[in-house]
């Protein structure tokens, strides 16, 4: 069990939480525009385990961590689905729902849908998942539509015709799929704030590789970051910054002394200094509740010198009328909100 334990563990710690993570990315992303081999090549640089399948949601991608459970009788390893997950939108399917936004933001309400329904849509049916969403060739799009403009502008100046093929294609862009920067700036904003979603553009593969191998680091290190939050007091942690006390109390002065060096510009030796006066917190309030007035009990430090350095080299200083201020307020405020400075 210890070593099962241990194993579990491996799947949160970030310098092996990759291994015990598997991406599942639908075969979509994988054939449009050449994706596959910048994103497998991704995939090996990180030494993360892939696989390629049809996901419930069409053009996604899903990480799984292995976790190993243990009975009495039996072992077995599972793989549980994180809660993140990234959604390319087809070009094509993009531009047609910007359409539809700016259709109905004119009124015709008979269109199909919009960016932000889409996506509430797929937020109401996976209400457990984040989403994550990009978007391959937005740029290309808008430098095609230029390029079709300057070829339609020399036409018509020159007076000369083209294929009809070439010119059923324009016509038919022309009539179906054009939309402004503005309109898809405008849909952005409103899905954004509806949603709580963030849309990526991408100009090419190499980008959509990036993208997918920057989720993967970050949702297999999720957890390790999450724990590193839990515990505000971070001096209290066992390692190169922390500080081991055992049950007789020994080590209580070094963590008080990690407390007084998490100020701005009061190192070990000013933290020896004040330590050689008052050994614990808790003889330094007893010392504040003797003084007589709030600016006394500010001063209380202000006097305490510090040593620096040895023999000739050695200077004298004092602790300092702000860092006495400010030890105090660390010690004595009782607003959580209140901000030392």
């Amino acid at each position: 069990m210890r070593k099962i334990e241990s194993e579990n563990k491996k799947s949160f710690r970030p310098g092996d939480c990759l291994k015990k993570i598997t991406v599942s990315i639908d075969p979509g992303i994988i054939n449009t525009n050449g994706n596959g081999g910048p994103i497998f090549k991704a995939f090996d640089d990180l030494g993360v385990k892939c696989e390629t399948m049809p996901q419930s949601i069409p053009n996604s991608v899903i990480w799984k961590r292995e976790i190993i459970e243990c009975s009495q009788d039996d072992m077995t390893v599972k793989h549980t689905t994180e809660e993140d997950m990234l959604i390319m939108i087809p070009l094509e399917d993009f531009i047609a729902m910007i359409k539809t936004y700016s259709q109905k933001q004119k009124g015709d309400m008979s269109s199909g849908v919009t960016l932000t329904e889409f996506i509430q849509s797929l937020q109401c049916a996976f209400n457990n998942h984040l989403f994550t969403f990009f978007v391959h060739g937005v740029e290309k799009y808008f430098s095609d539509l230029k390029l079709i403009k300057k070829q339609k502008h020399k036409e018509a100046v020159m007076e000369t015709g083209t294929s009809d093929a070439s010119r059923s294609r324009r016509r038919k862009m022309a009539v179906d799929t054009i939309v402004t920067q503005l309109e898809i700036e405008e849909a952005m904003v409103e899905t954004q704030l509806l949603t709580s979603c963030m849309i990526k553009f991408m100009n090419n593969s190499q980008q959509i590789a990036d993208l997918i191998r920057t989720f993967t680091k970050a949702v297999a290190e999720k957890p390790a970051k999450q724990g590193r939050l839990e515990n505000v007091f971070n001096f209290l942690e066992e390692g190169t910054a922390g500080v081991k006390v055992d049950k007789n109390g020994q080590g209580l002065l070094k963590v008080f002394k990690h407390q007084l060096m998490q100020f701005k510009n009061l190192g070990p030796d000013m933290a020896d200094a004040i330590l050689g006066v008052y050994q614990s917190p808790r003889s330094l309030l007893q010392a504040y509740a003797k003084c007589q007035t709030e600016k006394e009990r500010e001063r209380l430090l202000e006097n305490i010198m510090v040593r620096r350095g040895g023999g000739v080299l050695a200077t004298n200083r004092r602790v300092g009328k702000e860092m006495s201020r400010r030890i105090f307020l660390f010690l004595t405020c009782r607003d959580p909100n209140f901000v030392i400075k």
